[in-house]
């Protein structure tokens, strides 16, 4: 067996060991990625965001399933890793707010900046029920996050 075989072989066992979730949803940001790094580049952020953050149709929770959050995050994050494009946090977590909201799970788009040596530095995530929907959570914890509404 060649390398390139057993390299995919690997990679579909990996890939089907996911849940039903994480795959559906590493197939959606596959291709939705792309589009939100396209609309930032070309409509800029405040354009970009009116955009996503439009009400949209979908299920509606009564309550907030945490781990349903993290299992669309997780999709969201290998779609990025491992995808045909790699975008950075802003396109990820405004596409991770909107899949969130269809499945009628509140969030908040989050950003924040710090000054790491001596550098000012920005990140985005996304919070749900006060939790960073984060590989560790600790990233957006080292951010001081400000309000994007009075910006927009």
């Amino acid at each position: 067996m060649s390398r390139f075989t057993s390299r995919t072989i690997g990679r579909w066992r990996k890939f089907r060991a996911l849940s039903a979730l994480e795959r559906s949803t590493f197939v959606q940001a596959a291709v939705l990625l792309p589009i939100v790094s396209l609309c930032l580049r070309v409509l800029g952020f405040r354009w970009c965001r009116a955009l996503w953050e439009r009400p949209v149709a979908g299920r509606h929770h009564t309550t907030t399933t945490l781990d349903e959050a993290r299992a669309l995050a997780g999709g969201v994050r290998l779609a990025a890793a491992h995808g045909l494009h790699h975008p950075k946090c802003l396109p990820q977590s405004i596409l991770l707010d909107w899949l969130l909201r269809r499945r009628g799970i509140e969030s908040s788009l989050r950003l924040g900046s710090r000054m790491f040596e001596g550098q000012l530095q920005a990140h985005a995530w996304v919070d749900v029920a006060g939790e960073a929907l984060e590989s560790d959570g600790a990233t957006a914890r080292t951010f001081i996050p400000f309000d994007i509404a009075a910006s927009a």
